[in-house]
């Protein structure tokens, strides 16, 4: 089953994009869609595109802080890796992008793979944290269905738990070692233990409380500007409560993330909107065309960054597809 399932991941994404696309776009008011579009209306793309210009940027900046382990890197390196990472996200078949980028990062600079997915992967562990902040926020102020929010309550209480477990074993990590050298001799169990060895170094060496700081700071600002772009949308657009359409939009988007979908995210966002204003009783057409002025920016912003670092750091668009699968197969498998 998992293997039908990976096979054809892009064709089940299409056919659930497709689905919810048409629900979303089903009943609205085709000319109020279209008047959205009017030319005085254009103008909104340029803000939301100097907004993600910036959010791009602060992303990067937090990524450089969690590749300081590694002295030789640099912030434009990290800005064109990001950049890189974005692209393959919004334009090839499978969601890798943190993957792809940390794995093209660490093949070129020569550094541990298994250390800067591990930067990925923390960058990932505070935006789901930013998620949480936001649904808690929602649970204050909305009368949200009950299946959202247990949902939500899942959802919060397993990123509870598994932030528990990963500091007992850190402050086990000696001990866990200790257990697994005493079966090493088997491959597998050795190349887990080294995996594990690689994650803790870099968490010992690398997350003190000042990093900390930064990374809750940077967060912070990352997730008001994912709600500000929205929020200059719908102020346009409706005049009418913005920065709360704008918030529960991205919880409904950020939720979404885990069904399969076409690249772009394209039909999963409009349901995700259309879900958002529904529950603050704002109009459907709204919604729709929200969705379209909020994502088309985010698109440019990465074909025209993407193309831009895939050039200056040396590969082609067709080298990355290619890695993508590399990556996949690879697994991110070796331990520098």
């Amino acid at each position: 089953m998992k293997r039908f399932f990976n096979k054809n991941k892009f064709y089940l994404g299409a056919i659930i994009s497709a689905a919810l696309l048409y629900l979303a776009v089903k009943d609205i008011d085709l000319d109020e869609f279209l008047h959205y579009f009017t030319f005085e209306n254009i103008d909104i793309l340029l803000y939301v595109i100097v907004v993600n210009f910036l959010l791009r940027m602060v992303i990067a900046l937090r990524w450089n802080k969690l590749l300081d382990i590694f002295p030789g890197n640099n912030l434009v390196t990290t800005f064109h890796y990001t950049n890189i990472g974005y692209f393959a996200n919004n334009f090839l078949p499978a969601r890798l992008g943190d993957i792809i980028k940390s794995y093209l990062l660490a093949e070129k600079k020569k550094y541990s793979k298994t250390q800067v997915l591990t930067s990925a992967i923390i960058e990932r562990i505070f935006d789901l944290i930013g998620l949480s902040v936001l649904f808690i926020i929602a649970l204050l102020r909305y009368d949200i269905p009950d299946n959202i929010l247990v949902g939500g309550a899942i959802f919060i209480s397993i990123l509870f738990i598994v932030s528990l477990i990963v500091l007992l074993m850190f402050k086990k990590k000696d001990l866990i070692d200790l257990k697994l050298g005493n079966i090493s001799k088997f491959k597998t169990i050795n190349f887990i233990r080294n995996k594990i060895r690689s994650v803790f170094y870099y968490l010992q060496n690398y997350l003190k409380l000042k990093q900390l700081l930064y990374l809750i700071a940077t967060t912070a600002v990352i997730w008001f500007l994912y709600v500000f772009a929205g929020f200059i949308i719908i102020e346009r657009l409706s005049n009418y409560l913005s920065w709360d359409a704008s918030i529960l939009s991205l919880i409904f988007l950020g939720v979404s993330f885990i069904l399969p979908s076409t690249p772009g995210n394209i039909g999963v966002h409009q349901f995700a909107c259309v879900l958002a204003f529904g529950i603050l009783g704002m109009d459907k057409t709204q919604a729709v065309a929200f969705s379209f002025y909020y994502q088309i920016p985010v698109m440019v912003i990465s074909v025209i960054l993407g193309f831009i670092s895939i050039y200056f750091e040396g590969f082609s668009v067709k080298g990355i597809s290619r890695i993508s699968n590399e990556a996949k197969s690879a697994g991110l498998n070796e331990i520098n």
